[in-house]
C-alpha cells in the first residue's frame, strides 16, 4: 500500500454511500475525515472520494497492477489481495464485509476476511501480522482541547 494510486483506488473503489445507507438506514453520510461533523474539529477542506470503479481501475493500471486471467489484478508476480480482520457480532463488519469484497472483487482486488472474538483479534494485530486497522469509536466528537482552549 505504499503506491498512494493504490490507496485511492480502495477509495474510489468501495461504495461507501452504499454502505453508510445500509448500516444506518438513510440516517448517516459519508465520513471523509475520522472527525464527527459534530466536533469543533471538522472540516469539509478534504478531498472526497466518491464511489467511481472506473476511476479505480485507472489508478490502478497506472499503479502498474494488471488485471489477471482470474480478474484479480498482479503485480511482478503478486496478486493485489487485502486480508481484513473483523469482530465477531460487530454489525460493521456484517454490512462491510460482504459489500467490499463484492466492489473490490469488480476492480480487481481479493479481500479474504476473517471473524474472531475481540481477544483473537487484538492478538493477531498485536502479533504484527497486519499493517492497518479500522478502529470505530461510538460518541467521539474529536480532539480533547487543553484547557488554555476552551472558551
Amino acid at each position: 500500500m505504499k503506491d498512494k494510486r493504490v490507496r485511492q483506488a480502495l477509495y474510489y473503489g468501495l461504495d461507501r454511500q452504499k454502505f453508510t445507507d445500509i448500516l444506518y438506514q438513510g440516517f448517516g453520510e459519508v465520513a471523509n475525515v475520522p472527525v464527527s461533523p459534530a466536533s469543533w474539529a471538522y472540516t469539509k477542506d478534504v478531498t472526497p472520494y466518491p464511489f467511481d470503479p472506473q476511476k479505480a481501475k485507472q489508478l490502478l493500471d497506472e499503479a502498474g497492477w494488471k488485471a489477471g486471467p482470474d480478474g484479480i489484478r498482479e503485480k511482478d508476480g503478486k496478486k493485489l489481495k487485502l486480508q481484513y480482520l473483523g469482530r465477531k457480532g460487530y454489525n460493521i463488519d456484517d454490512v462491510l464485509i460482504p459489500l467490499a469484497k463484492e466492489n473490490l472483487k469488480d476492480i480487481g482486488i481479493a479481500v479474504e476476511a476473517e471473524i474472531l472474538d475481540f481477544n483473537g483479534l487484538a492478538g493477531q494485530t498485536e502479533e504484527g501480522r497486519f499493517r492497518r486497522r479500522i478502529v470505530h469509536f461510538d460518541q467521539l466528537l474529536g480532539p480533547v482541547r487543553r484547557r488554555e482552549e476552551l472558551p
